[in-house]
This record gives C-alpha cells, sequence and structure tokens, in this order.
C-alpha cells in the first residue's frame, strides 16, 4: 500500500499473459506505439479503458515505464519494456502494475 495525495493505493504485480498474431508467446513492440487497455473487475460497469501514445528510446537500457491512466482518474496501469535480445530496434513488454485506492471503510 502506497500513500498518495489522493489517499492510500494498493500496486499489485499482474501476471503477464500476451500472444502475439502467429501465437508466439513473445511479442514485440516497435519503438513508436498506440496503447490501449482494457481493466474490468466483478462488475462489467467497473470497466475503464485507457490509452496512450508512445514513444520508447532504442538507445536506453533497462526498463522503460509507460503510464496508463493517474491517480485523480482511481486507475494506474504500469506498463515495464525493455528492448528485445532478438531485434534491438523492438520492445518485449516485461512487468505491469495496477494500482487502485483500497477499499475504505
Amino acid at each position: 500500500v502506497v500513500q498518495t495525495p489522493h489517499g492510500a493505493f494498493r500496486r499489485t504485480k499482474l501476471k503477464l499473459h500476451l500472444t502475439g498474431d502467429n501465437g508466439d508467446s513473445t511479442v514485440l513492440f516497435p519503438p513508436k506505439f498506440a496503447l490501449v487497455a482494457t481493466v474490468s473487475f466483478e462488475a462489467f460497469d467497473k470497466f475503464k479503458t485507457l490509452s496512450f501514445d508512445t514513444s520508447l528510446s532504442v538507445v536506453k537500457s533497462g526498463i522503460q515505464w509507460v503510464k496508463l491512466g493517474t491517480i485523480e482518474e482511481n486507475l494506474v496501469l504500469q506498463l515495464g519494456f525493455r528492448i528485445s535480445d532478438e531485434n534491438k530496434q523492438k520492445f518485449e513488454m516485461r512487468q505491469a502494475f495496477l494500482s487502485q485506492p483500497t477499499a475504505t471503510e
């Protein structure tokens, strides 16, 4: 749990399950791409679609983070990408976290 000016948020590590067009478990992203993520909860009326146009640097090493959503919107999805070992001009998604407000009593 992380304290923010908007209250306490729980940050949860997500398990990645990606499938490419050809069925591969490795999905490669170009340096510039648009992301659309749909996050759904127990009730269908609580789903949210987040989108972001991004540009990753092929000269950086390590994880590069993309954030979709904001604390003010009560939902933040953080996606970590690194340069692919197979193709130095493409990126693999390596980590994902979802932050949302903790339940209030």
